[in-house]
């Protein structure tokens, strides 16, 4: 017996040193990786997809070569989609999605109104000038000489689409011209056109808001200057607010108000702007002013809000283009040009004009369109997030930063340092002049080579103006129908104006309704795309679908790597007293266990007593 169990023995250490040495030594079968092995124990052990089958014994070759590379294709799967995930976090951090809960029409300010006469010059009033100007003995004889050559440049530098294809010739062009001492005389731009256009309460006939119907429209509109000449707007933040004065700044107690660019005809009430420096729109657009939500009576707020959704919650104007009074019109038709921007911007009548047609009614329908923010952007670039937040990006010729106000003071700044002016009707700093309106003069000439340039520069040289994270736009369509005969609208009166009939009442006036077409909008929202836990849920969503991997796979590695090894260095090792046993403690050889084996087959073997086994059957 002793001798079969030794020629067992034999044969499974021949079995084992064959397969631990590889495959056969004549073919390609199989190969036992040592068990004891770290990398063995971690491939049996681990809880990550295919590793256990290519460590596990008696597993063929090719079927460990299969596993290998599936576990491969795994890992490389991973990693493109976590890189790619890990990409859009860093390029696109931010999405835009949609608030849960709608925002009222009662809560979003009412846009700033701007209307500009297609006509700025009156025929009657021109004509006057050309008369005083030809009269050398006339008091007034050297005003008239300057105001006629503002006109005359202004009329040249707005040329309208017949002008500019060589037509419509002579319209707009003064008898007198008189261009000496020009760059003098351009510092009066400013007020040449507040005291010589058309007054907005003439083109401003009858206004009504909410209902109710206001005495003069001239306590709703203010007069403000732009590049199409000067327009007439309401609901707009006042000019000493908007706008910087950059010779003052640092300065304590600097005003606003000692910008060239404003001037010295246009006047605020100090009641008006400190009604208006209530609002803190730095800090979100809907945010009202202090006890905006529980009025006192007689209390006015600012901006102007609309109370409901309609035409009987909104404004409501009577305009007259006073189509019989046309000198240089800016455009080869007749009507009035209109806008609707947010309070903290400059209208832009030139760029993006509305029309309304004489003798018409026209119905405006506004719909916001806002967006918010949340708190958790703010900690990202500016660059990453693509916009500002309210006082992050500060603008030298504007107090408020908005996309559209960053433009103008870009190109402001550009003109003025390639020309060495700026344009009458933007802020400037003292020591710039005021470009000459002339086309043929140097400075027109500049201006418009860098117009042309800006065509194509402008995104280029202004790409540093982002959009705000919380802003406003508004949005609108019109409808227009033909107005009645005028002698039934405004012959017709009742007995409050008796006999009165008003000077206007034979015009081709229209009729404007602007007003809130909804009563609630969804508003946007930028938000993170990725936070810091969902980066985290997506990266362990793609390591566990391709690989089987957890934070307890990371533990397994671990422990393995550093544990288990350490461990096993201790028991193995001779040099250090850790773990270290004696040889008379070590575990019996395969002889011992062989020895043991055969005496436990020679002891003889326990039988029961005859009468036991008996008893036990009964």
């Amino acid at each position: 017996m002793t001798e079969n169990i030794e020629e067992d023995n034999h044969r499974e250490r021949s079995r084992g040193d064959g397969e631990s040495g590889g495959c056969c030594s004549w073919k390609f079968c199989w190969w036992n990786p040592p068990q004891e092995a770290l990398v063995s124990e971690f491939f049996n052990e681990s809880s990550l997809h295919g590793l256990k089958y290519i460590g596990q014994p008696k597993r063929h070759i090719t079927e460990r070569i299969f596993w290998f590379l599936a576990f491969v294709i795994g890992v490389v799967a991973a990693s493109i989609l976590i890189y790619a995930m890990v990409l859009r976090y860093e390029n696109t951090p931010v999405v835009v999605s949609f608030q849960s809960e709608e925002q009222l029409i009662e809560t979003i300010p009412f846009p700033a109104v701007t209307f500009c006469n297609i006509n700025q010059f009156s025929r009657k009033k021109v004509k006057e000038l050309e008369r005083v100007a030809s009269l050398p003995t006339h008091e007034d004889y050297e005003m008239a000489k300057r105001n006629l050559s503002l006109v005359g440049s202004f009329c040249q530098s707005q040329k309208s689409f017949a002008q500019n294809s060589d037509f419509a010739y002579n319209r707009g062009d003064p008898k007198i011209l008189d261009y000496s001492n020009y760059d003098k005389i351009q510092k009066n731009m400013m007020d040449f056109l507040v005291d010589n256009t058309v007054p907005c309460d003439e083109m401003m006939r009858l206004c009504m808001f909410e209902g109710s119907t206001l005495s003069e429209c001239s306590t709703m509109f203010e007069p403000v200057v732009t590049e199409f000449g000067k327009c007439c707007t309401f609901n707009m933040l006042p000019l000493p607010l908007l706008l910087k004065n950059p010779s003052n700044e640092g300065k304590k107690n600097a005003s606003i108000l000692n910008n060239p660019a404003l001037g010295t005809r246009l006047t605020w009430d100090d009641e008006e702007i400190a009604l208006w420096s209530m609002w803190n729109y730095d800090k979100g657009f809907i945010l009202p002013p202090p006890n905006y939500h529980d009025p006192q009576p007689g209390d006015i707020y600012l901006p102007i809000r609309q109370h409901g959704p309609g035409k009987a919650y909104g404004f409501s104007v009577l305009l007259d283009p006073m189509t019989e009074d046309y000198y240089c019109p800016m455009s080869d038709g007749q009507g009035i040009l209109f806008t609707l921007h947010t309070a903290v911007e400059l209208p832009n009548v030139k760029e993006f004009p509305s029309v309304i047609d004489s003798n018409k009614e026209v119905y405006v329908k506004i719909f916001p369109e806002l967006t918010f923010a949340d708190d958790d952007i703010r900690d990202l670039k500016s660059e990453k997030r693509q916009c500002y937040f309210g006082k992050e990006k500060k603008l030298k010729l504007f107090a408020p930063y908005t996309r559209e106000n960053c433009m103008d003071d870009c190109v402001a700044d550009y003109i003025a340092q390639e020309c060495r002016c700026a344009f009458f009707y933007m802020p400037r700093d003292e020591g710039v002049k005021v470009c000459n309106t002339d086309v043929e003069s140097e400075d027109g000439e500049c201006v418009q080579e860098i117009r042309g340039a800006m065509r194509a520069l402008k995104n280029k040289l202004c790409g540093h103006c982002l959009a705000l994270c919380e802003d406003i736009e508004y949005r609108f369509e019109t409808t227009t129908v033909t107005l009645q005969n005028a002698t039934q609208l405004w012959h017709d009166m009742g007995p409050i104006h008796k006999d009165q009939l008003p000077e206007w009442a034979d015009h081709k006036v229209s009729i404007v309704h602007i007003f809130f077409g909804t009563p609630a909008v969804v508003a946007k929202l930028r938000k993170r795309l990725y936070g810091i836990t969902d980066l985290i849920a997506n990266t362990g969503g793609i390591l566990g679908l391709c690989l089987g991997f957890s934070v307890l796979s990371a533990a397994e590695v671990v422990y393995f790597v550093l544990v288990r090894a350490l461990w096993k260095y201790c028991n193995r090792s001779r040099r250090y007293g850790c773990c270290r046993r004696s040889r008379k403690q070590r575990p019996a050889s395969a002889s011992a266990s062989i020895m043991l084996q055969q005496q436990i087959e020679a002891a003889p073997i326990f039988q029961f007593p005859a009468s036991f086994n008996q008893a036990s059957s009964q």
